[in-house]
């Protein structure tokens, strides 16, 4: 590795520089004269030489130049004696120029030998840096440090510690700089989060509280009598983000933790700065949150709150600034908020961008009162997910709170008895069913055991769908009827689902029994479009029948490329099948995939020869021609 560039004298360094150079002549002139240098291994040795060389020259240069500089002011007050760093100066002078080795001059004892090191250290690049450029990668640095280690009791601690422990200028410019100590975990003992507090001179904070994992209040100070809630509360003024993990203590164990009833205290206080909330609690617990938590905090950019139970909203307070929603309810916790106090309050929130509920469920309303016309609509916002309870349709909620701008959504639920599969999905607001019927490609796939996914992507680029799907529709897999014939999932997905103008389409695993192939015809002939197909993860007792569907030139005209694994057809069924579209429909397949799943991450695809399709490709190692 090359060393620094030290900013030095420019004309001393040349000068030091062209007298190394010279040396470098003389050593070849006399005792390499009879040596071909340009050969090896005298041409690497030689780069070697001048490489160590021109280090050398440099640090002997920053030498000089630290103990040129080194009698200052500063450098005198931490000496208290100017005749005694000049002698130092002058007698390093000397040595230096009598050819003492450098690393006994750098390392001279005393206080004189640290104050050289620190001037050596000024001359080097990083330290002439701006202190905001400095404080600046202090900053990146601990923010994924923090980002790493968020809930370590002592992890980012240390991490953030070292930083101002490199030099005394870093030090300097750590300590000056107050976001550096703002983040601060209560897990810490006290003494250390009153200490970076104070560091932190007057800089937004930021608090982590686990309430299990607080610190016991210990000593004769005024830390002694110092709770979590308080230690918050007199800092909600300064707070930017505050991220809480909420626990029930144990009644043995007073001096740890905080009780619901304090926690309720917090939502009273008035945090005009505070941005980001993280409000987090067991299942078990669900503490209530009071209504301040969302009239108190005016200029919220973010709120999550997981396992808690909202209050019931009598009055609303505008959030414009409020981005990013998450609201996660514990099961079995009656609930204190009705639908209409809830979409109530997403009308005070008009810039609001990603939205999360999951399993929230509302309070049942006698009153006649509510306007069932009521609306919101949430222009901004472009991400959706959202777990309805039984009682709420999707239709209903989606109605009632209009997103005419989604990019993203997932829409789960728990169904009723009538609702399996896909069946709550078949009314829904017609600006829903366009951004779905927009789509160009369609993923069906089993996920948990009872659950059947409907990805749906905008583009055809189905491994984008597979890993970023655009809109997600899940259904529960259960009593569904259907007069067709078809299968519960494959009837429930062209009875219920907007299906457009599809044209990629991937069937993973939806299929356990044998179907007739006009069962397949029927299915299949919902998807005229469609010029990709993927299928996998069935038997090859199941696709012969879809093979034979598919051998009839009517079905997928348009079909260009095809994608199946191995294990899941067989050799001449698919060959009979494109034999039989081309011969009778002069339907000829572009692209055959066969895969290997089980070998996807060791053996790269390779093209084979194929009668079915133009090109083929594989990654079996067993399968030579198709």
């Amino acid at each position: 590795m090359p060393p620094p560039t030290v900013l030095a004298d420019a004309d001393s360094l040349q000068q030091t520089l062209d007298s190394t150079e010279k040396g470098i002549d003389t050593f070849l002139k006399t005792v390499l004269k009879n040596a071909d240098v340009s050969c090896e291994p005298w041409a690497s040795r030689l780069v070697d030489i001048r490489r160590d060389a021109h280090q050398l020259a440099r640090m002997k240069s920053r030498v000089t130049t630290a103990i040129h500089n080194i009698v200052t002011v500063e450098n005198i007050q931490h000496i208290g004696d100017a005749e005694k760093l000049t002698a130092f100066r002058d007698a390093k002078a000397k040595e230096l120029s009598e050819g003492e080795v450098l690393e006994k001059i750098i390392y001279s004892a005393g206080m004189e030998g640290v104050i050289l090191r620190r001037e050596m250290n000024r001359l080097l690049p990083v330290i002439q840096m701006p202190v905001e450029l400095i404080g600046m990668i202090f900053e990146h640095y601990a923010a994924d440090v923090r980002e790493l280690l968020f809930w370590s009791d002592m992890g980012v601690l240390p991490e953030t510690i070292r930083i101002s422990q490199i030099c005394s200028h870093w030090r300097i410019v750590a300590l000056d700089n107050g976001s550096l100590w703002s983040h601060i975990n209560f897990s810490w003992p006290q003494k250390v989060v009153s200490g970076l507090i104070e560091r932190s001179r007057g800089s937004p904070l930021d608090f982590m509280v686990a309430t299990d994992r607080v610190a016991p209040l210990t000593g004769g100070d005024m830390d002694s009598k110092m709770d979590s809630v308080e230690l918050i509360i007199r800092h909600i003024h300064r707070l930017d983000g505050l991220n809480l993990l909420y626990v029930q203590p144990d009644s043995d164990s007073p001096g740890y933790g905080l009780r619901s009833s304090r926690l309720m205290e917090l939502w009273d206080q008035k945090g005009p700065m505070l941005r980001h909330l993280s409000v987090k609690s067991k299942p078990a617990t669900s503490p209530s949150l009071g209504t301040g938590l969302f009239r108190n905090f005016p200029n919220l950019r973010t709120m999550e709150i997981i396992g808690c139970v909202l209050p019931k909203l009598e009055s609303y307070s505008l959030l414009p600034l409020l981005r990013k929603i998450t609201i996660v309810s514990s099961p079995n916790v009656d609930p204190f908020i009705s639908i209409h106090e809830f979409i109530g309050f997403l009308d005070h929130t008009p810039n609001l961008e990603e939205m999360t509920l999951r399993r929230l469920d509302f309070r049942q309303e006698h009153s006649t009162n509510h306007n069932a016309n009521t609306r919101v609509e949430l222009k901004r916002c472009k991400k959706l997910e959202l777990f309805l309870p039984s009682s709420i349709s999707p239709n209903f909620f989606l109605s009632s709170v209009i997103f005419s701008q989604l990019d993203a959504m997932i829409l789960d639920g728990q169904p009723n008895a009538e609702d399996a599969l896909f069946r709550r999905y078949s009314i829904l607001p017609s600006y829903v069913r366009d951004m779905l019927s927009r789509c160009k490609t369609l993923m069906l796939h089993p996920r948990l055991g009872h659950v059947i996914v409907a990805d749906y992507h905008m583009t055809e680029d189905i491994e984008d769908a597979r890993h970023n799907p655009d809109y997600s529709l899940w259904g529960n897999i259960g009593s569904f009827q259907n007069e067709s014939g078809m299968p519960p999932v494959l009837a429930s997905v062209t009875s219920h689902l907007p299906l457009g103008t599809i044209t990629t389409l991937s069937l993973d695993s939806i299929v356990d029994e044998v179907l007739s192939p006009d069962i397949w015809k029927a299915f299949l002939a919902f998807f005229p479009d469609v010029t990709r197909l993927e299928i996998h993860g069935t038997l090859k007792k199941y696709s012969l029948s879809f093979c034979k569907a598919l051998g009839d030139p009517s079905i997928l005209p348009m079909l260009t490329r095809l994608d199946i694994d191995v294990t899941s057809f067989n050799v001449k069924e698919v060959n009979r099948a494109f034999a039989s579209r081309e011969r009778i429909g002069d339907l000829r397949l572009d692209t055959l995939y066969i895969w290997d799943f089980e070998k996807a991450d060791t053996m790269p695809r390779r093209p084979i020869y194929s009668k079915c399709a133009t090109f083929c490709f594989t990654n079996s190692e067993s399968i030579h021609e198709f």
